[in-house]
C-alpha cells in the first residue's frame, strides 16, 4: 500500500513538473511579443511558479514577467526566497542580481554574483571539463541588456553571449540578447546589432522576433524600403506578431488615417487588452479627427482600471490642443512628463510639447528644453535637422522670434549653410 502512494504521489509529482514546464515554455513565448502579450506572459507564469515554486525556471521567468510589468521590488522579493531555499543554485543567483540592479543596485556588485554563478556552472572534471553551462550565460546576458549603458556594461554582457553561442549552437535568443547589448551602446552599433539579430536566424529562420528586432533598427534610420522588408518577414513568420502591426500604425497614424485604422485594429487584434491598448486606440480617435470620442475614451480610462494609466494625461493633451485649449495641454502634459517612465517617452512627445508650450506666453524657455529633449533621443543628424527646423517654424508661428532665431541658428549650423530668406519670415 505505501509502494502504490509513493508512486501515485511520484506521479504526481511528474505531471506538476511537465505542466510547469510546459507553462513557463508558453508563457518565455508571450514574453517574446515585446510587451503586446504580457498580460498573457504574467498569468502563464505566474500559474507555472504557482505550481511549482521550487523549480527554479519557473521563479526565473516568473521574475521576468513582473519585471517586465515594472514590479521589480516583488521579483527581487520572490528571487530571495527562492535563493535562500537553495543557495547554490547559478540560475538563482544569476535571477537575484537582475532583481538587485533593476531595484537600483550596483552592477559591480552584481558581477560579482554573475562571476560566482559561472563557477558553480562550470564543469571541473570529465571529457566536458571547463564548460560554462550556456543558459547561464545567456541569463547573464540578457539581464545586462534590461539596463542602459549607464546603469550596466554591455560589453561584459556581449562577451558571456559570445561564450554561450559557443557552447550552445541552436538557441537563437543568444544572438538576440547580444544584438540588443549591441543596442545599448548606441547607434552606431546598429551593424553590429544587425549581424547578431541575423546570426540568431541563421538558428531559427522563422523568428518573428529576430527579423523584428533587424526591422526596427531600419525604421530608427527611416530606411523605408528594408524596414518594410523585415517588418514583412517577421509576419510572413508569425502573422501575429503585434510588435509590428504596431510600428506600422505609429508610422502611418500622422500620415494616412485609413491605413493606420487597418493596422492599429490588426494590432489590437492580436494582443492582450489591457491599458495600452485602449491608449492606442484612442490616439487612434484622435489622429481621424474623432475627438469628442477620444475624450470619451480618454474619460473612460480615467475613471475605470485604467485610471492610474501613464499616459491618458498625454491624451487630455493632444485633445485639449486640438480644440484650442493650450493652457489645459501644458498642465496635462506637465502630469504626464510627471508619471511617464522615461524608457516610455519618445522624441514625437517631446516636440508635441515644445509645440504646446511655444503657443505659451513665458513658457518659451521650457518650450525650447522640450526640442533639446526631443533631438537627444534622435539617432540620425537629419532626424535631428527635421525637429530643429519643425521648432524653428513653431516658434515663427507663435511670434517667439528669439526662439525662433535661436533654433534657425542651430539649423544653419546643422546644414553648414545659411537659412533662406523665406525661413526667417
Amino acid at each position: 500500500m505505501k509502494k502504490i502512494v509513493f508512486l501515485v504521489m511520484l506521479m504526481a509529482g511528474s505531471f506538476a513538473q511537465g505542466v510547469s514546464a510546459q507553462s513557463v515554455a508558453d508563457g518565455v513565448k508571450f514574453l517574446s511579443y515585446e510587451s503586446t502579450r504580457q498580460k498573457s506572459a504574467m498569468e502563464t507564469l505566474q500559474k507555472a511558479y504557482n505550481s511549482n515554486p521550487s523549480d527554479p525556471k519557473a521563479v526565473y521567468w516568473y521574475a521576468q514577467a513582473l519585471m517586465e510589468d515594472k514590479k521589480n521590488a516583488e521579483a527581487r522579493t520572490i528571487a530571495e526566497k527562492a535563493l535562500q531555499a537553495a543557495p547554490n543554485d547559478p540560475l538563482l543567483m544569476v535571477l537575484k542580481a537582475h532583481t538587485d540592479v533593476a531595484n537600483g543596485g550596483d552592477f559591480n556588485a552584481a558581477k560579482q554574483a554573475f562571476e560566482q554563478a559561472i563557477t558553480l556552472s562550470t564543469e571541473a572534471k570529465g571529457k566536458n571539463k571547463g564548460r560554462i553551462n550556456p543558459d547561464i550565460l545567456n541569463a547573464i546576458g540578457h539581464a545586462v541588456s534590461e539596463f542602459s549603458a549607464k546603469q550596466s556594461d554591455p560589453l561584459y554582457g556581449i562577451e558571456k553571449l559570445k561564450q554561450a553561442a559557443g557552447f550552445d549552437l541552436t538557441n537563437p535568443d543568444i544572438f538576440i540578447n547580444m544584438g540588443i547589448c549591441y543596442l545599448r551602446m548606441g547607434g552606431e552599433y546598429g551593424g553590429e546589432a544587425v549581424k547578431a539579430f541575423t546570426e540568431a536566424l541563421t538558428r531559427d529562420p522563422k523568428n518573428a522576433r529576430a527579423m523584428y528586432r533587424i526591422g526596427n533598427i531600419y525604421y530608427s534610420q527611416q530606411n523605408k524600403e528594408l524596414y518594410e522588408k523585415w517588418f514583412g518577414d517577421a509576419l510572413l513568420a508569425d502573422p501575429g506578431y503585434a510588435p509590428v502591426y504596431l510600428k506600422f500604425y505609429n508610422y502611418y497614424s500622422d500620415k494616412n488615417v485609413n491605413i493606420a485604422k487597418e493596422y492599429i485594429e490588426k494590432y489590437l487584434a492580436n494582443s492582450d487588452k489591457d491599458c495600452s491598448n485602449d491608449y492606442f486606440y484612442a490616439e487612434y480617435l484622435f489622429r481621424a479627427g474623432k475627438y469628442q470620442e477620444s475624450l470619451d475614451k480618454a474619460k473612460e480610462m480615467k475613471s475605470a482600471a485604467c485610471k492610474d494609466f501613464y499616459a491618458t494625461d498625454l491624451l487630455f493633451a493632444y485633445n485639449s490642443d486640438r480644440l484650442g485649449d493650450s493652457i489645459a495641454a501644458r498642465d496635462y502634459l506637465k502630469s504626464f512628463f510627471a508619471a511617464a517612465p522615461v524608457d516610455k517617452l519618445s522624441a514625437q512627445q517631446y516636440e508635441f510639447a515644445a509645440t504646446v508650450f511655444g503657443k505659451i506666453a513665458g513658457e518659451e524657455k521650457e518650450a525650447s528644453a522640450f526640442v533639446e529633449k526631443a533631438m537627444e533621443l534622435e539617432t540620425l543628424p537629419a532626424a535631428k535637422l527635421a525637429i530643429a527646423a519643425k521648432a524653428a517654424e513653431s516658434f515663427r508661428k507663435a511670434k517667439k522670434y528669439t526662439e525662433q532665431l535661436k533654433w534657425l541658428q542651430t539649423v544653419v549650423k546643422m546644414r553648414g549653410g545659411a537659412p533662406s530668406e523665406g525661413e526667417y519670415f
